[in-house]
């Protein structure tokens, strides 16, 4: 079994990468004893919605390739339609 490097799954290493650099910057925020809580508290929700950012832009990379595998799927349906088409009629053009 080949593994193919492609686009979409280098582009969900990244994400991966950037929401576990944000969890390990977060935690090491909160451990921080020089910052106050505020300063904390407010890092913390920073890096949580560039978190979540990171990880929207993942699944939408997930689900655009998922709409093109769909995409792929129902032209070759379309293709083995209009072969199937193409063998009736020339079935019937065949009998009296």
């Amino acid at each position: 079994m080949k593994f193919k490097i492609t686009k979409d799954k280098i582009a969900t290493i990244f994400f991966i990468a950037i929401i576990v650099g944000f969890a390990t910057a977060n935690a090491r925020l909160g451990i921080k004893e020089e910052n106050t809580i505020a300063e904390r508290m407010s890092g913390q929700i920073f890096l949580n919605s560039l978190a979540i950012l990171a990880g929207s832009l993942l699944i939408s990379v997930l689900n655009l390739r998922v709409m093109d595998s769909i995409h792929e799927i129902l032209e070759k349906l379309r293709r083995l339609e209009t072969l199937a088409e193409k063998g009736t009629n020339h079935s019937s053009k065949d009998s009296p």
